[in-house]
């Protein structure tokens, strides 16, 4: 196993204050009761609340996310999907998650072009 980075240990600091703050709620994994299906679909809100927190044009986040959850709902999830590839897709998704979770005190509006490695 590789040497956590520190970025992604403060990261995953947060991830679990988040979670334990449902803890009495939802239970300490409450998300194991939910469908893949429910979970993209709350997965495509939490996308749209950050974009909206970001950039702030409520209404085109919502629309977007709206559309993207429709499409789920009625689309479904397909039951032969890859296992290992979705897993892998995924940890990209909570990279770049952490990557702006990092940045997000030094993001500068007029530099929003700049590409990630």
């Amino acid at each position: 196993m590789h040497a956590m980075r520190t970025e992604l240990a403060e990261f995953a600091d947060l991830q679990e204050q988040v979670l334990q703050t449902h803890d009495n709620a939802k239970g300490v994994v409450g998300w194991k009761e939910n469908s893949a299906q429910a979970l993209a679909s709350r997965l495509a809100d939490q996308f749209g609340e950050m974009l909206s927190t970001l950039i702030g044009h409520d209404q085109v986040c919502d629309f977007l996310i709206r559309s993207l959850q429709d499409h789920i709902e009625e689309s479904g999830i397909d039951v032969d999907y890859d296992a290992a590839m979705l897993r892998t897709k995924l940890a990209d998704i909570a990279n770049f998650c952490m990557m702006l979770h990092n940045v997000a005190g030094n993001i500068n509006p007029r530099q929003s072009n700049q590409s990630v490695a």
